[in-house]
């Protein structure tokens, strides 16, 4: 790490707590703080919820089963089909009911159904199981800043979390989405020269896809059923076992709602 790095990093990090502080000058009631004012756009939303699932578990996880895990491969993107058929359940029956009650968060709709302590239990449930994924997270993301920067873990950590902190209690919901929407634009951007060295270091993107096993290649399997023959990766079983967990996750659970019902209009 040069001098440079450090204060290319620096910046970055201020100006994250800077955006922040600048967009609180809008919180002007609850209303603001938790779900934006009901103002944001589509695009916002919808590229900081897909920021939610590139943390460094996927991007660290997801290339490993298909690179290396047993029976791994490119079979994992018959899981992600779920995803559109659990948007559409999602758009028909959550959102609008969501929206027509005015929520701050989906908490707030238990408390209506049900009660108050329904809410509490539930809201505190979440909050005990967000931290022991936020923690894995974290840990993992702790162990490439160690790496990189050579602080150590302890103070990895750290600075990881008091800058995170400290953005978002500054500038609530709102400097969520956007700081979603600047690390997404980051990371992509990255992605994607990462990809073009990659494949010209190893001869053009189809001499790198020749060189990937041929039983990873394949994308679907439908010549098992995955119910009770010993197949964990059959087309079926992912795809509605799938959509019943992208459904309860877009659709009810608090990290996703809470972006969903910051839009300004259902289109």
């Amino acid at each position: 790490m040069a001098g440079l790095d450090w204060a290319i990093i620096f910046v970055y990090l201020m100006g994250l707590i800077a955006f922040s502080a600048w967009l609180s000058r809008k919180q002007h009631s609850r209303t603001d703080y938790y779900v934006a004012g009901r103002g944001t756009g589509a695009v916002p939303i919808a590229v900081s919820i897909m920021a939610t699932q590139c943390s460094s578990n996927s991007i660290l996880g997801a290339p490993a089963f298909v690179a290396f895990a047993a029976g791994g491969g490119l079979i994992w993107l018959q899981y992600e089909l779920a995803v559109p058929l659990a948007m559409l359940v999602i758009m028909v029956f959550m959102l609008p009911m969501f929206y027509r009650l005015k929520l701050i968060s989906v908490y707030d709709y238990l408390e209506r159904r049900f009660d108050l302590k329904t809410r509490l239990l539930l809201s505190g449930l979440f909050q005990f199981v967000r931290a022991f994924a936020t923690a894995v997270t974290v840990y993992s993301i702790a162990i490439v800043v160690e790496l990189i920067t050579g602080l150590s873990f302890f103070w990895s950590v750290v600075l990881l979390g008091v800058v995170t902190v400290v953005y978002d209690v500054l500038g609530g919901i709102r400097a969520v989405i956007y700081s979603d929407v600047l690390q997404m634009t980051i990371l992509v951007t990255v992605l994607v020269l990462l990809l073009y060295v990659l494949a010209d270091m190893a001869g053009g993107l189809g001499a790198m896809y020749s060189a990937f096993p041929a039983e990873r290649a394949e994308p679907l399997d439908f010549t098992s059923h995955g119910l009770g023959d010993g197949e964990d990766f059959a087309f079926w079983p992912m795809l509605f076992g799938g959509l019943f967990l992208y459904v309860s996750y877009y659709g009810c659970d608090q990290s996703q709602v809470q972006r969903e019902l910051c839009a300004a209009n259902q289109d």
